[in-house]
């Protein structure tokens, strides 16, 4: 058997037990030794293998050839589903929410089972953008269309980052107009409405929970995560814990008086105090068909029975289906009149609104929401409507017009009256045209010809006499005599 030789960064030939096909050797670009069947007994063919393999070293070695290619090349090889599987890991291992995940997942298989793609090349953005129409066509909105786009790009970046594809071809696709599409619109509730709810939370029991979530700006799963360590009712606090709030950070928000009394109400007593502050503030959850049947009773939502055939039918007629054996459906209908709907989450809606009514700044607003942009506090929890601009509106000071003052030639009599009025009585009366016309003679009679700088104080001798004339003297200061602010009135006349 031939001995091999010690490779000199050439690369190496050889045939292992001295028959077979040719082996071939070499160093890569980053000092790692690699071997390669040839699958050839031609020993010429195999060092014309062999010379293409240093040749790609070398150029990766000069920075010819991105390094990175072979990863790419392997990871294009692999199913798309293998991706998505590691890349939901790496999302729970992050510590993301589980419902973003959920959501995040659905998006992406949908995706792929639509449109048949099988590996990370075959996304491209003609497919994202085909499937983003397709949404709309079945007619899905804007906003979920949106979220396939953000759930696509998302993933693509993920791979661009651990070095999976060489850039993140779908970011280029853009964003639907969500404002033009929004299918569900959720409006604020007045104070009346917020009475008659808490009313009715009230009778059941369930007080506590929507006013609470009311004041403090609370969603359904700070809510169920809240235990009685967080709330401090001495301090009037409530903290929003970093695995409880959505952000995902700890929150520590103020307490409303009545969310502070609603709260001493239901603090459970214990002969072990330590044990409590383990306990859930809230043990049983509001479900969302509770919440609906609240609202009902408030006089918020419309009942609504629907037949086997799904058509609307009325009390009397649903219960003679349910004697021939049919089943009812019963929805509850919150919209108003404009299409707008009102469920659990609108109570965020209406502390955003009630704070922007008064007067609260966007900044502040946004850190009582909890919302990292206080744009999303302004456009999605802020509903203003017409009462509210017109109270606005009329809250502008009033401008006083010519035609509404009264003595406007009269001289000023008082200490107070502006001096400009003065200039412009002045100057109705005509003493300001004879100033002008005397100076203006003066200039004429001038035989040599003047210099820019003499014109300019001829043209303006004639506005210094309507000053002079139009001053009034005050008590004399030293040696000379002051009159009023002749710049001031410089400024009325111009206007």
């Amino acid at each position: 058997m031939a001995k091999r030789k010690r490779s000199n960064g050439e690369g190496s030939l050889y045939k292992r037990r001295g028959t077979g096909p040719w082996w071939v050797a070499w160093v890569d670009h980053v000092g790692k030794r690699k071997t390669k069947n040839t699958r050839t007994t031609d020993k010429a063919t195999a060092q014309q293998y062999l010379a293409r393999k240093l040749d790609e070293v070398a150029q990766r070695r000069l920075g010819l050839v991105d390094a990175n290619t072979d990863a790419y090349t392997a990871a294009g090889k692999r199913p798309i589903a293998d991706h998505i599987r590691e890349y939901l890991e790496d999302c729970r291992l992050h510590d993301q929410a589980p419902r973003a995940i959920n959501e995040k997942q659905r998006h992406l298989m949908r995706l792929v089972d639509v449109t048949g793609i099988e590996h990370l090349g075959d996304l491209t953005v003609e497919v994202l953008s085909g499937e983003m129409k397709r949404l709309l066509d079945t007619d899905h909105s804007a906003r979920t269309a949106n979220f396939c786009r953000q759930s696509a790009v998302a993933f693509m970046n993920w791979c661009n980052k651990y070095g999976r594809v060489a850039q993140n071809p779908l970011s280029i696709v853009p964003k639907l107009d969500e404002r033009r599409d929004r299918r569900r619109v959720r409006r604020a509730l007045n104070e009346e409405e917020l009475e008659r709810l808490f009313k009715v939370a009230c009778a059941h029991g369930r007080g506590a929970y929507y006013i609470v979530a009311y004041f403090a700006g609370l969603r359904r799963g700070d809510l169920c995560g809240l235990k009685w360590s967080d709330v401090d009712l001495e301090n009037d606090t409530l903290t929003i814990r970093v695995h409880v709030g959505k952000a995902r950070r700890e929150d520590i928000l103020p307490l409303h008086p009545q969310a502070i009394e609603a709260l001493r109400t239901i603090r459970p007593t214990s002969p072990h105090p330590d044990t409590i502050g383990q306990m859930p503030v809230f043990p049983k959850q509001v479900t969302t068909l509770t919440v609906l049947k609240d609202l009902h009773r408030a006089g918020l939502a419309r009942r609504v029975l629907y037949g086997p055939e799904d058509q609307e039918v009325t009390p009397t007629q649903a219960g003679e289906l349910r004697e021939q054996g049919y089943k009812v459906r019963v929805k509850y209908d919150t919209r108003d009149a404009e299409g707008r709907c009102v469920d659990f989450h609108a109570l965020r809606t209406t502390l955003g609104t009630q704070l922007a009514r008064k007067g609260v700044a966007p900044q502040l607003a946004q850190k009582l929401m909890r919302h990292s942009d206080y744009r999303t506090t302004l456009s999605h929890y802020t509903a203003l409507q017409i009462a509210d601009t017109r109270k606005a509106v009329a809250a502008l000071p009033d401008v006083a017009l010519p035609g509404e003052k009264e003595n406007v030639g009269a001289e000023p009599t008082e200490e107070g009256d502006h001096p400009g009025e003065a200039l412009a009585t002045q100057s109705s009366n005509g003493s300001a045209k004879q100033g002008v016309l005397g100076a203006t003679a003066r200039d004429e009679a001038r035989p040599e010809r003047l210099t820019g700088r003499d014109q300019k104080s001829s043209k303006s001798a004639g506005k210094h006499a309507i000053m002079r004339r139009g001053a009034k003297r005050c008590e004399k200061a030293g040696e000379g005599t002051r009159t009023l602010n002749i710049q001031l009135g410089r400024l009325t006349l111009y206007h």
